[in-house]
């Protein structure tokens, strides 16, 4: 199979898994680079003519609806779910084999941003619960409760730079003796 060949059918195996309709891979493997342009209000995503004015609500109903990926759009599998795929009988023999030679390309890489971002969402929302249910239950202290919510929410933001920042500097760091960039 030549290189181009390869990537074209890279390219379908990844399309079905994540739930683009057929129209969309057709014009992602069927375009030049320079005609593949983001699709205005969907940051990575090309879709063809036909999908791309559509709402964004739409878009992601229509992905999910059709994703052998079982997580929803956009994430990716996880390891857990890389082993059902292999299994999955939407995906034709050739298709498993390259899925099993491709894990890299199938399971996202673990991102410690992406799990710290949503590690502070979640704090941040059970903190607002938190600071809604104590305030329903002892009205006369909101201003108290609301004290105590910016304070911890100001800490965690504290928190969540320091962390990006330490992972930021270890990767100068990396970069530097590496030969990547000069001191």
């Amino acid at each position: 199979m030549s290189e181009i060949a390869e990537k074209v059918f890279a390219d379908r195996v990844l399309g079905k898994l994540y739930g683009y309709p057929q129209c969309c891979v057709d014009f992602y493997v069927g375009s030049p680079p320079d005609a593949l342009r983001r699709t205005k209000g969907f940051p990575g995503i090309r879709l063809c003519a036909k999908c791309r004015d559509k709402e964004l609500e739409d878009v992601v109903t229509d992905l999910n609806s059709r994703r052998i990926c079982p997580q929803p759009f956009p994430m990716g599998p996880t390891e857990e779910d890389y082993q059902n795929l292999m299994s999955d009988s939407r995906f034709t023999t050739d298709e498993q084999a390259w899925l099993l030679a491709n894990k890299n390309r199938v399971v996202p890489p673990e991102d410690p941003f992406h799990q710290l971002l949503l590690d502070f969402h979640r704090s941040m929302n059970e903190l607002n619960a938190n600071t809604e249910a104590s305030i329903a239950a002892e009205p006369h202290r909101e201003n108290f409760f609301q004290a105590v919510r910016e304070l911890n929410g100001d800490e965690m933001i504290g928190v969540v730079l320091n962390r990006i920042h330490k992972a930021m500097h270890a990767r100068v760091v990396e970069q530097v003796k590496a030969g990547y960039l000069k001191v």
